[in-house]
């Protein structure tokens, strides 16, 4: 139950940092071009920064042997939620490719962070980087192929490229031999890392802003989608890991992480690739808000499977 209510309260902190985002564009101190550009600097500079800060950390072979662990869970994880957005969501209909992507990929960054740091400390944000960096390259491989589906394959590679990938590379070679930044390089990244949440929730919520929320929430068709991401993909996720007998800390991560939100990435990847940024961001706001009841209902599954098992 402590687990549900600490979900609860964490969504309920993005929710405001992104009504702030609401309300700064209605004030007009952002516009769509503005909002582009914020895109643009949290996808290249801010969101890479985070991933390598992530990464510099200390090993022992047991938390290696879990942070493998997390990996492997997490890329079933996103393979699931792969296979359940092309049973469910046809190819050629209407922005079909937003849709599959808000079926697959989760906010597991912007809201696991701080979840998964008040649950289970830095311990559980070690297995965290693991299920994001998965995330990531799952993201700017099958995401930017998805998003720019019909693109010419010159067009996909070369959008393949990404800092995102190219940091998770860098990130992982530290990791793995040890490697740590000189304290004024490691703060300056850590800094930087640290806007993550706040701007990519500000920019969702001028995105939102911009669209009509009153037709979002009676967009019928969204409601199927939050449906596959909130409840199919991570009920899956719960048969498979919770009886497979691995540390509480480790499948409860990855089961959290697969419950999170439809992703930010989502109105940011639409926004960048010139797709239905309007059309993903009502999505992201319907999901932003049915996940304070879903994340919890979620998590106490989750934990009554690990009562049974």
């Amino acid at each position: 139950m402590e687990l549900a209510v600490t979900a609860a309260k964490e969504i309920f902190v993005m929710v405001l940092i992104a009504f702030a985002g609401f309300i700064i564009y209605k004030k007009g101190v952002i516009n769509e071009k503005g909002s582009k550009v914020l895109t643009s600097l949290l996808l290249t500079v801010v969101n890479p920064m985070m991933i390598i800060d992530a990464y510099q950390v200390d090993i022992d072979s047991r938390l290696m042997n879990n942070f493998l662990i997390s990996a492997g869970l997490a890329v079933v994880s996103h393979l699931i939620g792969i296979l359940i957005s092309f049973a469910a969501v046809r190819k050629g209909k209407p922005d079909y490719e937003v849709e599959r992507l808000s079926v697959v990929y989760s906010n597991c960054g912007f809201i696991g962070i701080p979840l998964i740091n008040g649950v289970f400390g830095p311990e559980g944000v070690l297995y965290l980087t693991a299920y994001l960096t998965v995330f990531n390259i799952c993201l700017w491989t099958h995401g930017v192929l998805q998003i720019v589906a019909g693109s010419d394959i010159r067009s996909m590679l070369k959008n393949l490229i990404s800092p995102a990938i190219v940091c998770c590379i860098i990130g992982i070679i530290m990791f793995i031999f040890k490697i740590k930044f000189p304290e004024p390089v490691a703060k300056a990244v850590e800094d930087i890392g640290s806007m993550n949440s706040p701007l990519a929730m500000i920019i969702a919520g001028s995105t939102i802003a911009a669209a009509d929320l009153k037709s979002a929430l009676s967009h019928l068709r969204a409601y199927y989608i939050v449906i596959l991401r909130h409840i199919v993909v991570p009920v899956v996720c719960v048969l498979i890991f919770i009886p497979l007998g691995f540390e509480e800390i480790v499948s409860v991560t990855a089961v959290i992480e697969a419950a999170c939100p439809i992703a930010a990435s989502g109105t940011m990847f639409a926004i960048n690739y010139n797709k239905n940024a309007l059309y993903a961001s009502e999505m992201f706001a319907i999901s932003t808000i049915l996940s304070v009841i879903t994340l919890p209902m979620i998590i106490l599954f989750a934990e009554y499977m690990i009562t049974v098992f």
